[in-house]
């Protein structure tokens, strides 16, 4: 199909520049691209030309989180500079990364003068030097933003949080800061032992360390760390858990007060599975998935899917819900209140749950979505001939649905999707049933192709497509 196999965007004129990269402007409602014209480049971005410049960092043109602002790098007769809405920073001989706080309100980025790198913060404010930053481990967060990263130099490798610096160390991994920006966690190799710090204090030796987690807020947090008898422990704010043969991932509450993990008990091939919540275990079970956690965003409920007897059960506030399943998949609770709404599958039909009631069974459940209160829901069903999107059990039938871009505005009062017609070759957006937009083959291309790019950074390729459904439903 033409509209879901479009991948080229290059717009090609004898007199006009060439379009070399574009990207769906959600915020805005069009696009920003780059451009070339004989031996110079521009940016087009939100009405503005920009440049020209010499050179324009690859794939460098990116947005904001919340699709307010713009970065790119560009290099013109005095170095490469980091430009932000149009406006130019420092010159530099050169630009690693670039990372944005959450809310996309700050920025951060790596820089160098050809012999030192340095990390600049909001404002233009320059960092320590150092031989290098470490790739990937530059971090912000928190209101004012708080930045993080490893860096190395002659001494060793070092960790810098805000204006604290920690260190040299001969190695460091698993930088971790929480969504305040308060607290941050690493792990060190020292020699063939390793020590978890966090917020300063260091905790170990340890044999092996394979997870830190923080606590979104709160200071609370946990690793899964190896004792010199071979046995898996739960390192929760500083104090050792009981021996188990394996530990899951760790899962925190919202508000970071809550903690549950899945643990094995015994040789793996006939170990006793259990969930552990806020330090007591619930089981033995068959298995525990530890990606089937879930706590409710308020943290007074915890879900979770384990198997017994050869059958998966769902469990909630220690309760089977419904019949056991062959399996389960999109479990997960509403926004604003501790509905579970999950879907079960068994060899005849799939079974969509939502608050503990089947409200709906058909042959294959793809996907599902919750609205915020978790009053209504929406599904696609795989048909021979296409995709049926059920909205609390009402059908409409597409050729297909981009399931990502499938959800509801604040008040779960409307839905919207991206969908491909039964009629027409397009992708269109559907609101509440109706087409309310067709989307253009230029801004078609431009969303396809950030999605492509997302995708091969290893991040989620739907972003844009998710935002520009999202600006139909906040009409």
């Amino acid at each position: 199909m033409r509209a879901l196999a479009i991948v080229a965007w290059l717009a090609l004129s004898a007199c006009g520049p060439t379009v070399l990269r574009e990207r769906p402007d959600v915020a805005a409602g069009g696009s920003a691209s780059v451009e070339q014209a004989g031996d110079a480049h521009y940016v087009r971005l939100r009405g503005q030309r920009l440049g020209p410049f010499v050179a324009i960092g690859s794939d460098s043109l990116r947005t904001s989180p919340d699709g307010a602002h713009w970065a790119f790098t560009a290099r013109d007769e005095s170095g490469w500079r980091v430009y932000v809405d149009g406006r130019a920073g420092r010159a530099w001989h050169g630009v690693g990364e670039l990372v944005w706080s959450h809310d996309g309100a700050d920025h951060v980025y790596a820089a160098s003068d050809g012999e030192r790198w340095y990390v600049v913060g909001p404002g233009e404010a320059v960092g320590p030097a150092f031989d290098g930053i470490v790739a990937g481990s530059l971090q912000l967060a928190g209101e004012p933003a708080v930045s993080a990263y490893v860096a190395r130099d002659a001494s060793g490798v070092h960790v810098l949080v805000g204006a604290r610096r920690f260190g040299p160390f001969e190695g460091v991994g698993a930088l971790r800061l929480d969504a305040e920006g308060r607290h941050f966690g690493f792990v060190e190799r020292r020699g063939e032992d390793l020590f978890v710090h966090v917020d300063g204090a260091s905790r170990g030796p340890f044999e092996d360390v394979a997870e830190l987690r923080l606590a979104p807020r709160g200071g609370g947090f946990v690793a899964s760390v190896l004792d010199e008898e071979g046995a898996w422990r739960a390192l929760e704010r500083g104090s050792l858990g009981p021996p188990w043969s394996s530990i899951g991932a760790a899962v925190f509450d919202a508000q970071g007060e809550r903690l549950a993990y899945a643990a094995a008990s015994g040789p793996l091939e006939r170990a006793s599975w259990y969930v552990v919540v806020d330090g007591e275990r619930r089981g033995p079970f068959d298995h525990v998935d530890h990606r089937d956690l879930r706590f409710s965003r308020q943290g007074s409920a915890l879900a979770f899917a384990a198997r017994s007897g050869g059958q998966v059960w769902v469990y909630e506030r220690e309760l089977p819900i419904e019949a056991p399943f062959l399996s389960v998949s999109w479990l997960g609770y509403a926004e604003t209140r501790p509905v579970l709404g999950f879907v079960g599958h068994d060899r005849r039909d799939d079974a969509i749950v939502v608050g503990g009631v089947v409200r709906e069974r058909a042959p294959e459940v793809r996907t599902l979505r919750l609205s915020p209160s978790g009053e209504r829901y929406a599904a696609t069903i795989l048909r021979s001939d296409g995709v049926t999107l059920s909205v609390d059990g009402r059908h409409h039938d597409y050729l297909d649905v981009v399931d990502a871009t499938m959800g509801f505005d604040g008040t779960g009062a409307h839905w919207a999707a991206l969908v491909a017609t039964t009629t027409e070759e397009e992708l269109v957006i559907v609101r509440d049933g109706v087409v309310v937009e067709r989307l253009p083959w230029d801004e078609l291309a431009a969303l396809l192709q950030a999605a492509a790019k997302q995708a091969c950074a290893g991040g989620d390729p739907f972003t844009q497509l998710r935002g520009r459904v999202q600006r139909v439903l906040s009409r």
